[in-house]
């Protein structure tokens, strides 16, 4: 009896450390989906586009110990019959900053002073401007990992879930007895 109640002790711990790394997983996709895919989509389905002249640019550095670098354009454009000045990232709608520099060196690179390029603008609000579309592969990359993952600690929990209740029987296991022939 107690052999029992230890295995399935054990078995519900082991369900209870699944569900943690499910939700996690889950947590995580939510995260990267809201902050990297949801804005870029948003942005080619709701904004209008421009041109925009690119008056300033500058890689601006963020963190005090560990520093942080993002491109950022100061740019002019016209939307909904008014010309509009701001800066804005090189990242779309994330302003967010990066370790690394170069990339951020290479997105400055890509546009040059006085020159016009297209952008995009809210039309409800034109105070609200994107530089740099972000609708590529790479933002949702990091999605991949915790998918499997995911994928794999459901597989796993339903297993265990339906071997727990007895939904699920082991097979015993054949012996030389069972294939002796009469």
């Amino acid at each position: 009896m107690d052999d029992k109640f230890a295995m399935t002790a054990r078995n519900v711990l082991l369900l209870i450390g699944q569900l943690v790394i499910i939700v996690l997983c889950i947590l995580y996709i939510e995260f990267v989906y809201y902050t990297n895919v949801r804005p870029d989509k948003y942005v080619k389905e709701n904004y209008s586009t421009t041109t925009c002249t690119i008056v300033k640019e500058q890689v601006t550095i963020g963190g005090r110990v560990l520093h942080s670098y993002r491109a950022d354009f100061y740019v002019t454009y016209p939307a909904n019959g008014k010309t509009y000045s701001r800066w804005v990232s090189g990242n779309g709608l994330d302003r967010s900053f990066t370790t690394d520099r170069a990339s951020q060196e290479a997105i400055m690179h890509q546009f040059a002073v006085g020159q016009n390029y297209p952008c995009w603008f809210n039309p409800n609000n034109p105070q609200k401007m994107v530089l740099v579309q972000r609708g590529n592969w790479t933002t949702t990359f990091p999605l991949f990992i915790p998918s499997v993952v995911l994928l794999i600690m459901g597989y796993y929990f339903l297993r265990n879930l339906f071997g727990l209740f007895g939904y699920v029987r082991a097979k015993k296991p054949e012996t030389y007895d069972d294939h002796k022939q009469e």
